[in-house]
């Protein structure tokens, strides 16, 4: 049986980090689908599944129902690997979200009987399973489209692991939008020393970070350009997740070609 610790960390690692130096760039998936006008409307639907025993899984996921092929394929593979789902396609999201709960819950119950089996404590001893993930529509317009995807999980333990994330794809091709598509690499260390400055401003943090770097993706939201990262990627649990937002006008020197017509520049 897998530890609770060993279980956490899966189900968090499952998820695509776009706020890490490990983050990835989806690809949409092949599928056999008509192929829909490029000017179809994007138009998303959630996704909810809820199960509780003692333990809880919930998922409110928004999933595209129609929109450009390529996006659509694309955030569909996407949602689908951060929900934690091992062969992403475009199949219903439901059926597969609802093996995930029983399994989580399944797997709660086991270590509850291994628990009282070895110690004799009672459930109400022993800490109950939780786990949720969502994902919904930030931002949508004919440039990029950008998703909210948020987790928690808790197996036992001081505390459970957090995850809050945004993802920005581009409205034509779908693909994950990186932070090199945005920003030019030759200004890599003003961006790096602007970041970091923002971070410690609008997070009220006064402690140097660990290994600070830039990270792999950025996400495009209403208010500019979002920077964040996990936690423990660049300090302790304690900081939390910490994120800035930057005004196009802060960073309109250091943007590529394509960083500037995705923020209509």
């Amino acid at each position: 049986m897998k530890t609770p610790l060993l279980l956490a960390s899966a189900l968090l690692l499952t998820a695509p980090a776009c706020h890490s130096n490990r983050g990835e760039t989806h690809a949409p998936a092949q599928t056999t689908t008509t192929v829909q006008p490029d000017d179809t409307p994007l138009k998303m639907q959630q996704v909810v599944v809820k199960q509780a025993d003692r333990h809880s899984f919930e998922a409110q996921i928004c999933v595209p129902v129609s929109g450009p092929q390529p996006l659509a394929d694309s955030l569909t593979v996407f949602v689908k690997k951060w929900c934690g789902i091992k062969t992403p396609d475009c199949s219903p999201i439901r059926p597969q979200l609802l093996k995930m709960a029983a399994k989580f819950i399944s797997e709660g119950k086991d270590c509850d009987n291994e628990m009282k089996a070895n110690s004799g404590e009672d459930d109400d001893l022993m800490p109950a399973w939780e786990a949720t993930r969502t994902v919904e529509l930030n931002t949508s317009n004919e440039r990029y489209v950008t998703l909210h995807a948020n987790a928690y999980i808790y197996t036992g333990g001081a505390h459970g692991m957090p995850a809050d994330e945004y993802y920005t794809f581009d409205a034509h091709t779908g693909r994950c939008i990186t932070y090199h598509d945005v920003f030019a690499s030759a200004h890599s260390r003003e961006m790096l020393k602007l970041v970091e400055q923002e971070l410690h401003r609008q997070c009220n943090l006064d402690d140097d970070f660990w290994d600070f770097h830039l990270p792999a993706t950025v996400a495009l939201v209403p208010q500019g350009i979002c920077f964040g990262y996990a936690a423990y990627e660049i300090g302790p649990y304690a900081i939390g997740m910490p994120s800035c937002i930057l005004k196009p006008s802060q960073v309109s020197a250091y943007l590529t070609p394509y960083g500037k017509k995705l923020l209509g520049m």
